[in-house]
This record gives C-alpha cells, sequence and structure tokens, in this order.
C-alpha cells in the first residue's frame, strides 16, 4: 500500500483556503498616473546587466532598456530587433566558411543609446570580447567561445566568424551594451553602469532605490517611436500578500507571476484579468553533486520515486501547472515525447532502493549509513509561498522513505547571485527548488548541463558531468538542420531523467494579474517574459 503523507497536505491545504477567504472583491480601478504602470517584482535584481545575472527580475527591469539583435515574439518566433534581417542560409547571410561559419547582420541605422552615442557594430563586437574576458563573470560564455573574430566593415554591419558550424546562433547577441562606457571600465563586474544602465531601449534608466523600485522613463528617441507610457516601475514586493492587495487597491498594474493559492480572490477583482501563459519555465527540486549525500544516484532516484507529482500539480499547483516529466517543455521542439513518466509514485520501490543501497532506518526513523544520517537541507526563496507549501509537501514524502530534508529559505537575492557568492552559482547548496528556464532553442541546456559549465563559466548549478552528454550537446550545437538536431535532445532528456541531477515538478502556466485598463500586455512564453512589448503599452 503506498503511503501518502496525508496530515501534512492537509495542514498546506488548510493554510491556502485560509488565505483565499482573506482575498478582497475590492474594485477600484487604477491609483497610478495615467502614464504610468507599475510592475509588481517578487524579487529585487542583483545587479542591473544582464550578461552578469542569472534572475528572472533582472530580466524584467532591464529588458524594457535594452535590446539584443534579435528577438523572440509571444508566438516563439525570432524577429530581428537591432538586426534589420534574420540572417539566415537562405538569404546568404549565414555562410559555410571552412570548417567554420559567417553571420552577417545588418545593422538599424539610426539607433542611439539613452546618452546620445550611436549604436554600431563596435557594441556588438565588445558584447563578444566582454563575453571572453576571463575576468568579467558572465552568466555563459557559451557561444560566444565559439567565435573567432568579430568584422566590422562599417558602422552597420557586423560579421561574426565561428570556429565551427553553431546552431543556435541567432540566441546570440540577445543583450547589447555600450562599448563606449564599458570597454574602458577597470572592473566591469563592479562598474556603475550595473546600477544604472544606459541601453537602447523604449525606457530608460531613472533611479533604483534598493528594497523599493527601479524607475524608467520614455526613451523620445526611440529607433521604433517612443513607448506610450511615459514612466514604468518595477516594484520589490517580497510577500505575496501583500503583492496581491496593492494590487487589489489599484497601485499595482501587472503582478508577475501570480501566486496560485491567490487565483480565485483574484478572479473576484473585476479590475484584474489574469493572462495565462505556458511557459518553458518549470519548477524543479535541483541536487547539488558535489554534496556528498547526492553523490549516490539511489538516492537521487528514491527521492524521485517518493514524490507524488499528480498530487502536487492537482493539489497546490491548482491543476494550472501541469505535471513536468522532462527539462524539456511539450511545446518545444526538443521534447521528447516517448520519455513519459520514468519515477511513478511509489515509495514502497523508493525505500527498497535505499534499503539495497545500504540505507538502514535508524532509531529515530531516519536513514543511515556509515555512520551517517541521510538527511539534507534544501533553499528556495523566502516569500515564495508556493514553494514554502511544497517544501513542506516534499519533506512529508521525504520522511515517509526515511529521509530528512530540512528547509532553509533565503531572500531570492541570495539564492541567485552570482558566482561566487550566490547560493547556486557558488555551490553552497545541497538541494534547492526554484525555477529554470529553457530557451527557444535547446542548445541553451548546454549551459545547465554540461561538464564545463559548472560556475563560473555557466550555470550548471548541480555540477552533473556526464561524458556522454557531453558529446550530445555539441553535437547539437553544430548541426544546423532541426531533423538533426531532434534525436541528440532526445537522447539528452533520456540522460537527465535516468541520472536525476534534477527533479522536474511541474510547469508554469505563468499567469499575470493585470488591470483591465492596461492594454497591449502579453504574455511570452519564452525568456523574453512579459516584457517583450512593454513599448506598445498603454493605458486605456
Amino acid at each position: 500500500m503506498k503511503h501518502r503523507p496525508i496530515a501534512c497536505l492537509a495542514l498546506v491545504l488548510s493554510f491556502l483556503s485560509a488565505s483565499a477567504c482573506a482575498s478582497s472583491e475590492a474594485h477600484v480601478g487604477r491609483r497610478n498616473a495615467p502614464d504610468t504602470v507599475v510592475i509588481r517584482s517578487q524579487q529585487e535584481p542583483d545587479k542591473l546587466n544582464k550578461p552578469l545575472s542569472n534572475a528572472i527580475s533582472t530580466v524584467d527591469v532591464c529588458t524594457p532598456m535594452t535590446n539584443g539583435l534579435v528577438g523572440v515574439d509571444d508566438q516563439m518566433k525570432y524577429y530581428p530587433d537591432l538586426a534589420t534581417v534574420l540572417p539566415t542560409v537562405e538569404n546568404g547571410l549565414v555562410k559555410r566558411e571552412g570548417k567554420g561559419m559567417a553571420v552577417t547582420y545588418k545593422l538599424r541605422p539610426n539607433v542611439r543609446f539613452h546618452d546620445g552615442a550611436p549604436f554600431t557594430s563596435n557594441d556588438v563586437r565588445f558584447v563578444w570580447k566582454m563575453h571572453m574576458d576571463p575576468k568579467v563573470l558572465v552568466v555563459s560564455r557559451e557561444g560566444y567561445d565559439k567565435i573567432t573574430r568579430v568584422d566590422t566593415p562599417d558602422p552597420l554591419t557586423a560579421v561574426v566568424h565561428y570556429k565551427e558550424p553553431y546552431a543556435p546562433y541567432l540566441e546570440m547577441f540577445s543583450t547589447i551594451l555600450p562599448a563606449h562606457i564599458l570597454e574602458k571600465s577597470p572592473d566591469i563586474n563592479r562598474d556603475p553602469f550595473n546600477r544604472a544602465p544606459i541601453g537602447t531601449g523604449p525606457f530608460k534608466f531613472k533611479e533604483w532605490v534598493a528594497g523599493d523600485h527601479v524607475g524608467m522613463v520614455a526613451n523620445p528617441d526611440y529607433f521604433d517611436g517612443p513607448p506610450k507610457l511615459k514612466k514604468l516601475y518595477v516594484k520589490f514586493v517580497p510577500d505575496d500578500n501583500a503583492a496581491f492587495i496593492q494590487l487589489a487597491n489599484g497601485d499595482i498594474d501587472v503582478y508577475a507571476d501570480f501566486n496560485l493559492e491567490q487565483v480565485k480572490a483574484a478572479q473576484k477583482l473585476k479590475h484584474v484579468r489574469l493572462d495565462n501563459v505556458p511557459s518553458l519555465t518549470f519548477e524543479q527540486l535541483a541536487f547539488n553533486l558535489d554534496k556528498p549525500v547526492f553523490k549516490e544516484r539511489a538516492v537521487r532516484v528514491a527521492l524521485a520515486h517518493a514524490i507524488d507529482k499528480e498530487e502536487l500539480a492537482r493539489t497546490l499547483y491548482k491543476g494550472i501547472w501541469p505535471v513536468a516529466h522532462s527539462t524539456e517543455h511539450p511545446l518545444a521542439w526538443s521534447f521528447n515525447p516517448k520519455l513519459g513518466e520514468l519515477y511513478p509514485f511509489d515509495p514502497a520501490k523508493a525505500r527498497a532502493i535505499l534499503d539495497e543501497a545500504g540505507w538502514a532506518t535508524g532509531s529515530d526513523g531516519i536513514r543511515v549509513k556509515d555512520g551517517k544520517r541521510l538527511s539534507f537541507t534544501v533553499n528556495s526563496t523566502a516569500g515564495r509561498k508556493i514553494r514554502e507549501q511544497v517544501e513542506l509537501v516534499l519533506a512529508g514524502y521525504f520522511k515517509a522513505i526515511g529521509v530528512e530534508m530540512k528547509i532553509q529559505n533565503v531572500e531570492g537575492g541570495l539564492l541567485f547571485a552570482g558566482y561566487p557568492s550566490g547560493l547556486l552559482n557558488g555551490g553552497k547548496f545541497e538541494a534547492a527548488l526554484y525555477a529554470n528556464t529553457t530557451s527557444v532553442d535547446p542548445a541553451a541546456n548546454m549551459s545547465s548541463w554540461h561538464s564545463r559549465m559548472i560556475p563560473p563559466t555557466g550555470v550548471n548549478n548541480t555540477r552533473f558531468q556526464d561524458a556522454e552528454l557531453d558529446r550530445v550537446l555539441e553535437a547539437g550545437n553544430v548541426k544546423l538542420g532541426k531533423q538533426e538536431r531532434q534525436p541528440l535532445y532526445w537522447r539528452m532528456t533520456e540522460i537527465l531523467g535516468r541520472e536525476v541531477p534534477t527533479i522536474p515538478l511541474a510547469y508554469w502556466t505563468e499567469m499575470h494579474g493585470v488591470n483591465r485598463q492596461l492594454k497591449g500586455f502579453k504574455g511570452n512564453p519564452t525568456s523574453s517574459r512579459f516584457v517583450w512589448n512593454v513599448k506598445d503599452w498603454t493605458i486605456e
């Protein structure tokens, strides 16, 4: 008979019910000025420089102020942003070049940074050089390390030369930074730019009030025409209940990443609509494989069998976030439909696996082996109620098989900070409950799973190392055809499923509470996030 930690789950559900009952049915419209929009962010960024930060909050704040050569729209399609056209083999802008390839970007004319300096091909070359500077702590150098040089035959042409074919080339140069400011910086990691950025985007940086908000003002000289709004604020409200009250009062116009247990209450707010978008982001329990407790695959497999994902999806994730069995999303062409559920909920099997591995049940019910208890600590983001509730349930699941999971949540800024201070990047964790976002192109998995992408060179936070997976990921990058690449990424998910460096729990359905007076808002399933088209937002 399968054991389920009913008491623990009932306690959590009771809390959720009380929270929902405390909701408001108020209808107050908006309190902000007609030309101003306020976005709620659960976390405060660690810095305002996307290549140097692993935090989603950095994306949400920086995207309105910056552009890339190529963007991704709400239909997961690439579009030319600071480039005038997408370079492809068909239009002759992508060419084989010996054993490598060359990609030519034709750049938009008359684009200026917020300080008035012109955007040119030299900025493209600088972004490459910055990523390859070993002193600069970028999140990942993946792809940039395939580039041999960037030619700038004229200010509006950049030719990127790769030493080998590189399929995800459109993912590169997603943030253009000003060479005239940063190339002379003695230390880009600590440059004042990271708190007061200058980009080419539709909004300009105004202020960063620590612990409260980042303010932006419209860029009247934006190359695609000035935005319709005059001011944009990203307000840091860590507590979900406090954020809900501010949405209900009309103080916040966009409640990003809505709290699941507040959905029913939000549906009663007549001035708010919920924007639901399937997301490439998935919730996961990730393990640090450098820690002794997780070096044993048997332990990781047993924990996977101990989790009832269906129950989590039905109760805590409210039937809104679907169960995840893979690190790839079913919407992605790299998703392996044959993989299925590798570790069905089976606590009896989990116990048998631990028994066979020599983990005997101790006097307090927690297993022991060679004098060491089977115990670990999980870190997650403090104030994120849904994660705190999932942690309680997971602790119950694991206790049922003789494993102790202790909970120690921290501010998101500490969890996601860059190397070496961040808990994830710095390897200062045993297990962590957080979200991981894949990309339109599965080559992004290189940064998460290749053995040479362990921080500080990438975001392989689990410190996972597998020689076959390394070969698969490398092969996926150099083949240009989707049909050739798909079997490789199917194999990738098989290896990750077998080795269990992480347990995917559920795919996000991004829900944003949006004031109905805000028009033009379009959720985006990719890492471009909901702010991708902020220029088109208006208040009506």
